[in-house]
């Protein structure tokens, strides 16, 4: 039943994808291929391509090498890297535009299980704390672009899921609701062991040291995200589309939010609507748009993909060479 019910909801977000890139492309009369052979100043793609394929990594595994340190693994810079460009590889294949992180848990807690329940946490923390750094992006830019109709309703909604972030932050940091709800949690017959990790994960959550470890990653998260957003603006650049880089800090966080919407598969449609929403506003052709939508997946998440394939089929050769040469030797 399960089985089935997992099938139907992939089934039911590759159609929505299908459906949400199907009707851009209908109402603006967009031609995959003729867009895509043509590009008026390619040689601002060096940019980006050099942001995911070295600033971004390095920053991402730095920041969770600090998220990891209280939990008592130290895992060096490069094996972190390497876990992040698997996940990413996996994570494609998974809802929303940030699956990987539920594989970076798996590979972080299978590589290091006497810290169960520590290490998935660090991925939680930085998730979201991540995630909050981004609605203050976005928040901060909208404020300088309020003159454009309709950003008053994003502003809005960034602040409501900001404020649900906190919320759930006073959650897993108070002792006192963690005493109330173990007794609660002991008593549950069924799903003992999901349970048990979920109590071993919420007690850590509560000792964590927040302060101590926030002054140290805050400085890379927000260098981290700036790269992101970084990005967006040379790609337009690419297009030969110049705007200030104001718009592009008040519109990308919010697009990259909503694109977490688990809806479609990897993000897709969800995350091209809001590209050609949001630029729409400043009279951007939805065709550079989404054209633009279509790169930043390709190189933000496509590239990363791809050496994470590579760096799976090498570490699964290797794996095989290992075992046929020690049973050829017996």
């Amino acid at each position: 039943m399960r089985r089935k019910t997992k099938r139907f909801l992939l089934l039911l977000q590759f159609l929505i994808s299908v459906t949400l890139l199907t009707l851009i492309i209908s109402k603006y009369n967009i031609s995959l291929l003729h867009e895509f052979r043509k590009l008026p100043k390619p040689f601002w793609l060096i940019c980006p391509l050099l942001i995911t394929t070295i600033f971004i990594p390095f920053s991402a595994a730095f920041r969770w090498q600090i998220f990891l340190k209280p939990t008592g693994v130290s895992e060096n810079i490069f094996s972190l890297m390497k876990i992040n460009f698997i996940s990413v590889f996996w994570g494609i294949f998974l809802p929303s535009a940030d699956g990987f992180a539920a594989i970076r848990i798996y590979l972080i807690e299978k590589k290091h299980p006497q810290h169960s329940g520590k290490t998935g946490s660090s991925v939680i923390l930085e998730k979201i704390f991540g995630f909050l750094l981004l609605c203050f992006w976005g928040i901060g830019g909208s404020f300088a672009v309020r003159k454009i109709n309709g950003i008053g309703f994003f502003e809005i909604l960034l602040l409501v899921v900001a404020t649900v972030l906190i919320l759930i932050l006073v959650f897993i940091t108070n002792k006192r609701i963690y005493i109330f709800l173990i007794p609660i949690l002991g008593k549950l017959k069924f799903a003992r062991k999901p349970v048990s990790y979920l109590m071993k994960l919420y007690l850590f959550l509560t000792d964590f040291p927040y302060w101590k470890i926030l002054t140290r990653a805050l400085p890379v998260m927000i260098f981290l995200q700036f790269l992101t957003i970084l990005n967006v603006f040379f790609l337009f650049k690419a297009m030969n589309i110049h705007l200030p880089f104001v718009y592009h800090l008040a519109f990308v966080p919010i697009i990259i939010i909503i694109s977490l919407i688990p809806v479609s598969i990897s993000g897709f449609g969800v995350r091209e609507s809001a590209f050609v929403y949001f630029y729409h506003l400043l009279g951007i052709p939805a065709t550079i748009s989404f054209k633009v939508s279509i790169l930043n997946f390709l190189i933000l998440t496509g590239v990363p993909a791809l050496i994470g394939g590579i760096i799976g089929i090498f570490g699964q050769i290797k794996k095989n060479d290992i075992f046929i040469d020690s049973h050829s030797r017996l």
